[in-house]
């Protein structure tokens, strides 16, 4: 879904150059008008995509939750644990 959200705004984005051009070129926008509105909404898509993507990574952190799934950092945080105790360990079994 994310993908295909991300495909739609980048053929808007393909659809509002080729908009602006015909206006530029029938002089109804000035050039300058018309990528200052290109370059304000493609602003605007790397908000919204910056957003969605936070947004799909919540969703992503919750559903694997809910299937009690360990998370990355829980498995640093084992991953560290382990290190710490392998170490004492080590340090145990030399006289």
């Amino acid at each position: 879904m994310f993908l295909a959200t991300i495909g739609a705004i980048a053929i808007a984005q393909e659809e509002l150059e080729a908009l602006v051009n015909r206006l530029v070129e029938r002089g109804e926008m000035a050039e300058k008008d018309g990528k200052k509105l290109v370059q304000e909404m493609m602003d605007k898509r790397k908000s919204k995509t910056t957003k969605l993507e936070d947004e799909l990574g919540k969703n992503v952190e919750s559903v694997l939750n809910r299937m009690n799934i360990p998370s990355k950092a829980d498995v640093e945080a084992l991953s560290q644990d382990i290190a710490a105790l392998s170490k004492k360990v080590d340090g145990l079994k030399k006289p």
